[in-house]
């Protein structure tokens, strides 16, 4: 019968066959239920959902993120199994759901943080104080508390007990001395066994010596020793002549170990014995010699027999004495001063009871 048709009718039968093929097809896509839609990794799609024949939407996959129309001014946002209800009002924004992270429209000020306000989620731009430290004076022994910063420390000889490095780790202390008395004398003793800068106590000898010390949760590491402090004024004592110098000047400062020691004294009488100046305090100097003296730096003396006198200190000992030039052999007061001479030293003396 075909080879009867004529090219027209031919023709008309392919337009049918087009015709009904195309809606067999659009009926099979409208009825074809898609649920899961996955991108390549790294990409993202956003998808409008809407219901097709079969009443299911376009909701899970790889990278996908589907917007929900709810009504006016509200999406409903689906990612990765959440679920964030978005509500707008104004200017207002207002999220609901799990783990949302709020940001408003609003860029704040300087020194502003984004700050949540209460557990429900509500955040606004806050300004942020800066810590408070806890400063706490101590006059007699303490045991030191987790919640202090700073330990002023003054008025007697006592211990400031710290508490346990473990458990604390990263926790900072600071402790000063804040009294000028250097018989006033404070140990700092770690817990147990702990230690402090791998030694088992330390001390504040002098004012404003500070330990600043943090702990690893083991012990304490000594992250600051201050000890450098203000030249003072001092009586020293003296020993020698029946008549002991008259001092113009009497000064001391620390470095470290070390106390400078700066004189200017007036000869009034001299004698047959040595004369021997007193470090301040109880002072004892410190030297690699435990026997001979050895010279700790130069005096200037006027109207004396020698011009240039070496100052002696020998290990253990709390005077320093005088020899002439840079002997180390002491010399009597009457071999190497004159009556009313006027004696200048500064000189720099390591003690055995100051740490670096």
């Amino acid at each position: 019968m075909l080879e009867r048709l004529n090219l027209k009718s031919l023709l008309l039968l392919l337009s049918v066959l087009f015709v009904t093929l195309t809606l067999c097809a659009a009926t099979y896509i409208e009825t074809l239920q898609v649920n899961t839609i996955n991108t390549p990794a790294g990409d993202a799609m956003v998808l409008q959902p809407s219901v097709n024949s079969n009443g299911s939407m376009i909701t899970t996959g790889t990278g996908i993120v589907t917007l929900d129309s709810q009504g006016t001014g509200i999406v409903d946002i689906k990612a990765a199994g959440a679920d964030v209800n978005v509500t707008a009002t104004g200017n207002n924004v207002t999220l609901t759901g799990s783990d949302i992270l709020l940001v408003d429209g609003s860029e704040g000020t300087v020194g502003h943080v984004w700050t949540a306000t209460d557990t429900g989620g509500a955040a606004d731009w806050q300004t942020i104080a800066p810590a408070i430290l806890t400063v706490n004076p101590q006059t007699t022994t303490y045991t030191a508390l987790t919640t202090d910063d700073i330990i002023l420390v003054s008025g007697g000889i006592f211990d400031v007990d710290l508490y346990t490095a473990i458990g604390n780790e990263g926790r900072i202390l600071t402790i000063k001395k804040t009294d000028s008395s250097l018989t006033n004398i404070i140990t700092i003793d770690p817990n147990g066994a702990q230690t402090i800068g791998g030694v088992t106590t330390k001390t504040l000898n002098t004012n404003g010596e500070t330990y600043r010390i943090v702990s690893d949760n083991a012990n304490w590491i000594i992250l600051d020793h201050k000890t450098l402090t203000a030249p003072a004024d001092y009586t020293p004592a003296t020993q020698g002549p029946t008549a002991g110098p008259t001092f113009d000047t009497a000064k001391f400062w620390r470095t470290g170990n070390a106390v400078n020691i700066m004189i200017r004294m007036t000869i009034t009488t001299r004698d047959a014995s040595e004369l021997q100046i007193g470090l301040p305090g109880v002072l004892t100097i410190f030297t690699d010699d435990a026997s001979d003296p050895v010279v700790l730096g130069l005096a200037r003396a006027n109207g004396a027999s020698a011009a240039e006198l070496s100052v002696l200190g020998t290990d253990g000992d709390a005077f320093v004495n005088f020899g002439i030039g840079q002997a180390i052999t002491p010399q009597v007061a009457n071999s190497v001063l004159a009556a009313s001479a006027s004696l200048t030293y500064t000189v720099e003396i390591p003690v055995n009871q100051w740490d670096n």
